[in-house]
């Protein structure tokens, strides 16, 4: 099974674009795992789980930042040990001037680390304040210590986490939900990613500047900030891990590295999460992809193009931001489909597919910018055979990009709005397009009334005749807008609410052509009940007496039965009169 990697669905409103390009998206994203036989092993098992908290949490609060966030791997736990020897202490609270009395370091950035780590383990609520109040967790947590006398132990803490207080870290892991993370705990899950799939490792030389390599496979298992620019940190989770005696890092150097291994506890966790994950979020587990699981894994995105989309909501570009002291500073963001490839080229066993609804309503030449050559097939990044260029130096962040050969590019656009060959024609020559028109035949249901029957299929099949020598095939009208129609009442407010309005805007109010359409006209021997147009004719000595001997004019107006709702009024003889 094969699909264009650029295509277009194009037709009238209504002709069902959107139902089908949903259908084509789930089709791509099943192309890799529709020939998987079983269940899925534990690392795609886990695959998809890290899939759907990056999804979940990819703005730039959730993503890794730099090595202050995880270098003391003890702070959590010396800041709960502060709270808990500030006795008596019936009200949980620390605060700054406390702190200093108990002889807590008074760098603010030290106050700042630690109560910011214990927050991210859901012991308070806010580590921006200057008093740290545990909460119902913090408070278990703390009644355990107490329990167990290892407030000065986890205070002096310099190995290892004590027994007991491991085994509530790793509960906090093992019970996390989709809808409650942090940033270090998103960050501990990528890690848990990494290591299942033996790549987690301790830089042995943790300051030298990181291989290309090692920065592909970051990307591939984090999501990154901009302002990183070493990766020790990733060996610090690793030394988190294991004194939670979770890994155990392997005394043999490989480039530099030593790799972490999972310990029997740690694969006992890993299997706990994925148990629990399958039980509270089972969709995101059967073998094959439904559209809304395809969704809330990343695997599809969808994006409206209008006129003010631009290439830097699309690609790059530098916006303002609020850091985490709430003063505004600048940076470089990638777009939605920069992201999307960047995620794409380390998953080559997905793909991956972006749906852009209403292509042609944005200026297409400016938001794709160079990527117009770029996402030809032979110029893609794994495309076989190849074609230069396969990557260009992006104007914002002068870094090399390409798109690689597993993303997939679905636009739709109405031909009401625009025609397909108004489209840039550098774009059109690298898009298959697929177009869309009425079927009337799918339209099974008919309309009973007063005893008349009226067929929807030949009312839809008329008004279509009638627009098409009119106008053109590119205003017809789509056999969605008749396909929900049960009752008289479901005919008359469509064509109430759907059908005038669409015509109103295909020929700009010129009411004489809307009557034609709708059969209206003397020659179909309509009584003025039996209309939806009414043209009644107006002397202009009628309007201005006396003072103006104009043109006679025509006046046109709706049935009132059919606007103000009153259906049952509404004469059945408009649809067998005028739609034979």
């Amino acid at each position: 099974m094969t699909s264009p990697l650029n295509q277009i669905f194009y037709g009238p409103p209504g002709t069902g674009k959107t139902y089908n390009v949903s259908l084509e998206a789930e089709k791509i994203v099943n192309f890799n795992v529709s020939s998987r036989v079983g269940s899925l092993d534990l690392i795609d098992k886990f695959d998809r789980i890290l899939k759907a908290i990056r999804k979940r949490y990819s703005t730039r609060e959730f993503n890794a930042k730099n090595d202050s966030v995880y270098r003391n791997d003890r702070a959590i736990m010396w800041m709960l040990g502060y709270i808990i020897r500030n006795e008596p202490n019936s009200k949980n609270k620390l605060t700054v001037s406390e702190a200093e009395k108990l002889n807590f370091p008074k760098a603010p950035s030290n106050w700042a680390q630690r109560s910011q780590l214990i927050s991210h383990f859901k012991l308070v609520d806010d580590w921006r304040n200057k008093t740290l109040e545990l909460n119902a967790n913090g408070i278990a947590l703390k009644e355990l210590v107490k329990k167990n006398h290892l407030v000065d132990k986890i205070i002096e803490w310099d190995e290892d986490c004590p027994e007991e207080v491991c085994d509530y870290y790793v509960s906090i892991l093992q019970n996390q939900k989709l809808e409650d993370f942090t940033p270090v705990l998103k960050t501990f899950f990528c890690a848990l990613n990494m290591l299942i799939n033996g790549q987690l490792y301790k830089q042995n030389n943790e300051d030298r500047i990181p291989s290309d390599e090692e920065w592909k496979t970051a990307k591939k298992y984090f999501d990154l900030n901009p302002n990183i620019t070493k990766l020790k940190w990733i060996g610090h989770i690793g030394r988190i891990l294991q004194g939670l005696r979770l890994v155990e890092l392997n005394k043999n150097e490989i480039q530099e590295k030593q790799f972490y291994e999972m310990t029997k506890t740690g694969k006992k966790l890993v299997n706990h999460i994925i148990n629990n994950w399958v039980e509270d979020y089972p969709n995101i587990f059967k073998p094959n992809y439904e559209y809304d699981t395809a969704v809330e894994l990343g695997l599809i995105h969808f994006v409206t193009f209008h006129q003010s989309y631009s290439y830097e909501e699309f690609i790059e570009g530098i916006r303002p931001n609020l850091n985490d002291t709430n003063q505004l500073n600048y940076e470089l963001v990638d777009g939605i489909f920069k992201s999307i490839c960047t995620k794409a080229k380390y998953d080559r066993k997905n793909n991956y597919v972006i749906i852009i609804d209403e292509i042609n309503r944005g200026n297409i030449s400016k938001i794709f910018g160079e990527l117009i050559t770029l996402i030809e097939p032979t110029k893609r990044l794994y495309s076989e055979p190849k074609e230069n260029p396969q990557s260009v130096t992006l104007p914002y962040s002068k870094s090399f990009f390409s798109v690689p050969n597993n993303v997939y590019i679905i636009g739709t656009m109405n031909t009401a709005d625009r025609s397909i060959t108004s489209i840039d024609s550098a774009l059109r020559r690298r898009f298959s397009f697929k177009e869309f028109l009425p079927m009337p035949s799918l339209i099974k249901e008919k309309v009973l009334h007063d005893g008349q029957t009226v067929v929807l299929s030949d009312v839809l099949t008329v008004i279509n005749k009638r627009i098409e020598y009119l106008l053109d095939k590119d205003h017809l009208i789509g056999h969605s807008y008749f396909m929900k129609i049960k009752t008289w009442d479901d005919l008359c407010e469509t064509m109430n609410n759907n059908i005038i309005p669409l015509l109103q805007e295909y020929f700009y109010n010129d009411w004489e052509k809307i009557a034609l359409v709708m059969g209206d006209t003397d020659s179909f021997k309509k009584n003025d009940d039996e209309k939806i147009v009414i043209k009644n004719k107006f002397p202009s000595h009628e309007l201005f007496k006396k003072d103006y001997f104009g043109e006679d004019i025509d006046l046109y107006f709706l049935n009132n039965d059919l606007t103000s709702g009153n259906y049952q009024k509404f004469s059945v003889q408009f649809f067998l009169k005028g739609f034979k």
